[in-house]
């Protein structure tokens, strides 16, 4: 990844932001009762699905890589017919990284490390080959009507599609796919008021009893129910530069809106709420790098009348000493010892996220502990070397849940597994502070 000078741009970016200090790792120590345990297993399931619905294939193309303590290759597994995994880990396994390729060219790598087994769930590399086998639709939707039962109202339709908030003036053709056999998922409508103080009206509509032609009416957003509720957000700590509030369902995020604008949610129609509030900053700004830090927290909505209390960390500095620390040792090709204990509360995990044209590896950890010299198999660390580095993001994030970045994997596994895009409780309240730098 062209590593010389990927790593002097970064030293250079961040050093230009201040901060300093080592890391520091916490030791760990155990008894030996004088029975040996049975060595734990990794099990999994590797599958490649298409872009535009859940059509799946086994994908036995995929790597399994257990790596020694000190980062090196120790064992090199593929999946089976099937795609699926199942191995003893060796007892000098300390880390494993999952490698795959998404569209049959992007190279996708995810490393644990300090993995102690278990279920590595279901994991998903998507391939568009796959999207003829998918059953799709297309409907013609006109908003002549609702637009002109609602003059002061914008018109949002397919908010998945439209993260930007785009509304729908003109009629429009959508596309809608499933897997064959299966149902087509829900598609959201509301009208959001311009006027400060009116009200919103949302519903979600069945596609799989809609036709070719959808006129959009008032009788479609009519009802008590489908009144929007107003966000009042408010932050203890910390402030917010931008917001977000969706719904879930089980086919993802519906209603997803974003500011500037007031933020409804609509209550009466979806039960699992959320919102989000979000601070960014451009640390530094130079013709080699760009360094941003992002804070963020998620939480699911109990009661939407009332204001919802966003709590919003600022621990830059303190996650750009560890971060350099971090880089000085990466640098050198040698361990590097962190501690990222003292950054937030109830924090699950440390991860590095390294981008480039055509390849992503990103590294989870847990919040303390030692980042090893890591290597790949040579054809893979070639495709890397080729890459065009982006840059690198840092991130300590957490659930305010107990169990540390084990309890964080299995949940992972569990939800990737439920068959539903309706996430666990344990992922309610997310709270992440994010160091990013951007390669010119």
């Amino acid at each position: 990844m062209k590593k010389e000078l990927t790593l002097s741009l970064l030293m250079l970016a961040l050093a230009a932001c201040g901060g300093g200090g080592d890391g520091e790792s916490q030791g760990s120590s155990g008894g030996n009762s004088g029975v040996t345990p049975p060595a734990p297993r990794l099990s999994g399931d590797f599958v490649r699905q298409s872009t535009k619905c859940d059509v799946r294939s086994p994908d036995t193309s995929a790597k399994v890589v257990l790596h020694k303590i000190d980062g090196s290759v120790l064992a090199v597994y593929q999946p089976d017919a099937q795609g699926h995994i199942d191995i003893s880990l060796p007892a000098d396994a300390a880390h494993v990284s999952l490698i795959k390729t998404f569209f049959d060219s992007s190279l996708n790598i995810e490393t644990s490390l300090e993995y102690k087994g278990g279920d590595l769930g279901i994991n998903v590399s998507y391939d568009d080959a796959l999207d003829d086998s998918c059953e799709c639709k297309s409907v013609r939707v006109n908003p002549t009507q609702l637009a002109d039962a609602f003059p002061a109202h914008q018109i949002f339709f397919d908010s998945k599609h439209y993260l930007d908030n785009t509304p729908l003036t003109e009629e429009s053709v959508y596309s809608f796919c499933k897997a064959p056999d299966a149902q087509y998922p829900s598609v959201d409508l509301w009208v959001h008021p311009t006027v400060a103080n009116d009200t919103a009206y949302g519903t979600l509509l069945d596609v799989n009893l809609l036709d070719d032609v959808l006129d959009l009416t008032e009788e479609l957003v009519s009802g008590d129910e489908k009144l929007g509720v107003e966000v009042n957000l408010t932050a203890s700590t910390g402030h917010f530069d931008g917001a977000k509030v969706y719904g879930m369902t089980g086919g993802g995020r519906r209603h997803n809106m974003s500011t500037p604008g007031a933020l409804y949610l609509f209550p009466g129609v979806l039960t699992h709420n959320f919102v989000q509030g979000s601070h960014l900053e451009f640390l530094e700004r130079s013709a080699e790098a760009d360094v941003v830090y992002y804070s963020a927290n998620r939480l699911r909505v109990a009661d939407a009348s009332q204001p919802q209390i966003l709590a919003l960390e600022d621990n830059s500095q303190q996650l750009l000493a560890v971060i350099q620390s971090f880089l000085q040792g990466f640098e050198s090709e040698s361990a590097v010892n962190y501690d990222l204990s003292n950054i937030g509360n109830s924090r699950s995990a440390f991860v590095v996220y390294f981008s480039g044209h055509n390849m992503s590896w990103t590294i989870n950890a847990p919040v303390t502990g030692t980042f090893p010299d890591l290597t790949l198999p040579d054809e893979i660390l070639a495709k890397i070397e080729a890459s065009e580095p982006y840059g690198v993001l840092f991130e300590s994030f957490g659930y305010g849940q107990s169990g540390g970045v084990d309890e964080l994997r299995r949940q992972w596994a569990l939800e990737s597994r439920s068959g539903t895009s309706i996430r666990p409780t344990f992922f309610d309240n997310y709270t992440s502070e994010i160091i990013d730098v951007s390669i010119k």
